[in-house]
């Protein structure tokens, strides 16, 4: 769609994604050992080599990497943002969501993500101010035009209006693995 349309691709990475999820439960934590000793307050806390004082947990307002809930809770935060800003998201693909124009029949724009990666397409004006958008709603790290995404080397020919994908790079990783990145290829008959 983007070759065909002339549009650009940008990637987009979300800083802290999922820390920076508000908490739809309420999730109690023991505190690590020492916590209550290095926090003061007026009430009572609990002190390990205390038999007397009262036992606290922690009610936790934020996720943390590792809970469960957690990729599910910013999958959510992400789509409401996606379908404030005007996108729906896709029937055949819950990470694609799209932007459609008034005859909703054509795409203005699309968006993917991917954990906390983001792929932006749009034309320049337009992919400009959904980018701001998303920059006041998440700390989000600008990567620019799209030139490697998920082991794939992506690049683009505007004259020809084509995108190659290849893994030139994950290749040579690979073969230098094994020690075969000197290895000459041969032709196989099948």
């Amino acid at each position: 769609m983007a070759a065909k349309y002339d549009l650009e691709i940008h990637h987009m990475d979300v800083c802290m994604a999922f820390l920076g999820v508000y908490l739809g439960a309420e999730i109690y934590l023991n505190s690590a050992q020492g916590y209550f000793q290095l926090v003061q307050t007026e009430s009572q806390y609990y002190d390990p080599k205390s038999k007397t004082s009262q036992k606290m947990v922690l009610l936790l307002r934020m996720f943390l990497y590792g809970l469960k809930q957690t990729s599910h809770v910013w999958y959510g935060t992400f789509k409401g943002f996606a379908i404030s800003f005007g996108f729906e998201p896709s029937r055949l693909d819950g990470g694609l969501f799209v932007l459609q124009g008034m005859d909703q029949g054509t795409v203005v724009a699309a968006v993917v993500l991917y954990v906390d990666d983001l792929l932006i397409t749009a034309s320049e004006g337009l992919i400009g101010q959904i980018k701001d958008q998303m920059k006041k709603r998440f700390q989000i790290h600008d990567l620019g035009s799209v030139s490697f995404y998920l082991g794939m080397n992506i690049e683009r020919i505007w004259e020809h209006h084509t995108i190659d994908v290849h893994q030139h790079s994950y290749i040579r990783t690979i073969l230098a693995k094994f020690r075969m990145h000197e290895s000459r290829p041969v032709a196989t008959p099948m």
